[in-house]
């Protein structure tokens, strides 16, 4: 069995850590996403999250009452 290799991190590469900070309760006190996303969804719509993130904007969408849509 061979040890895995190690992958070399570019300073342009997001830290894994940064995640934590971005799913943050303190960000809910300059982003909310309710009030950013409210005016733009329906309840039959259908949303796709595009991206690594930690569901920032993703669970407050699905927790928008989507009886027949859909957030994926």
């Amino acid at each position: 069995m061979s040890t895995p290799k190690l992958i070399k991190v570019s300073h342009r590469d997001c830290p894994w850590w940064l995640g934590y900070l971005l799913a943050s309760p303190l960000r809910r006190l300059l982003q909310r996403p309710e009030e950013i996303l409210r005016p733009y969804v329906s309840e039959d719509m259908h949303a796709l999250g595009v991206g690594c993130g930690m569901g920032f904007f993703s669970l407050p969408l699905a927790r928008f009452g989507c009886i027949s849509g859909k957030v994926v």
